[in-house]
């Protein structure tokens, strides 16, 4: 049902004009209520989220304080990749913080993989949105149909293009469903629908953002209609198959079934050491997010035992080709 609720032509990625250049990111909240007043019979997306809040908390204590779930889907071509980021939101809105206090990251982020065979590999890293130091180690999973990845929210992660020649099926997406697990969230105004018959045309629709509360059916929006209908056997009827791999603190291995690779190190310098000057003063650099400066001195490249100084996000792994050029590659 999921499959074909995020399939390419579904209403979903129509209604949200998906692929058009101005359309940012955006995400729903939905409630996690307690197991008390859960009812046996649930919306199909509602008994979804609510089975992977519930596995994320059996592989990761922090999920159990969860009250809310913030999720969004994605579909990319095979070779395109999504470059290093953190999950985050307003402190205001995550949290009920004063606007002031910038943002902040989910307790537990999760990914379910709704294909496989089709796409790059999720790299996870151990560099937190609190650190003052790059990644070391990094976690490559691999999608998988009905593959649920489960890692700690504060962690810089990825999408890793494909290498491999795209698979034979014409038109085949890497569609997966995101769930960030939150203390609370306050939902904003939902998006206006697209005029009747108008759906595919013109800009993305008025208010589209993160955090949004879910449109009722009846509000002009077609997609909800597939993800809200009843899921017949409420949350007894999601499926568990395909493994769920999970990258916590200190490196372990922490997958059941699901292959995970562990690299190291995470970061490469570019350039030859002879490019800078040992006379080269430490060069500051601006921050993205919640620091403002960092400073890499001559030698700082990434050897055995060696701290890095996080450095700006233009150096980093940020440079993927926009993924509507590769659309038919």
């Amino acid at each position: 049902a999921l499959q074909a609720a995020f399939a390419p032509d579904a209403p979903f990625w129509v209604e949200h004009r998906y692929e058009h250049p101005a359309t940012g990111f955006f995400s729903y909240v939905e409630p996690l209520p307690p197991p008390s007043e859960r009812t046996r019979h649930s919306t199909l997306l509602g008994a979804v989220v609510r089975r992977i809040a519930e596995i994320a908390a059996s592989r990761l204590s922090a999920a159990s304080a969860a009250c809310t779930a913030e999720w969004w889907a994605h579909w990319r071509p095979h070779r395109a990749g999504v470059p290093l980021h953190f999950d985050s939101a307003s402190a205001h809105l995550a949290e009920g913080r004063p606007e002031a206090d910038g943002m902040c990251t989910p307790l537990v982020s999760t990914v379910l993989y709704l294909h496989g065979g089709v796409g790059g590999r999720t790299l996870v890293t151990d560099q937190r949105w609190s650190s003052s130091e790059l990644a070391r180690t990094g976690a490559l999973v691999s999608p998988a149909a009905n593959r649920l990845l489960v890692f700690e929210g504060d962690l810089l992660h990825a999408v890793v293009p494909a290498a491999t020649p795209p698979p034979a099926a014409t038109g085949a997406m890497r569609t997966t469903l995101m769930v960030a697990l939150w203390r609370r969230m306050t939902p904003v105004s939902c998006a206006q629908p697209p005029p009747a018959g108008s759906a595919g045309e013109g800009g993305p629709p008025a208010g589209l953002t993160g955090g949004m509360r879910l449109p009722e059916t009846s509000s002009g929006w077609l997609w909800p209609r597939q993800l809200t209908a009843s899921s017949g056997e409420g949350e007894e009827g999601v499926a568990e198959s395909g493994g769920e791999g999970q990258v916590g603190r200190g490196g372990e291995a922490l997958s059941d079934t699901a292959p995970v690779v562990w690299i190291r190190p995470v970061w490469e310098r570019v350039g030859a050491a002879s490019d800078v000057s040992d006379s080269e003063p430490a060069r500051a650099l601006p921050m993205c997010g919640k620091r403002e400066r960092a400073e890499l001195g001559p030698e700082g490249g990434q050897g055995e035992g060696e701290a890095v100084s996080l450095s700006a996000a233009e150096p980093c792994f940020q440079g993927i080709t926009t993924w509507r050029r590769l659309a038919g590659l």
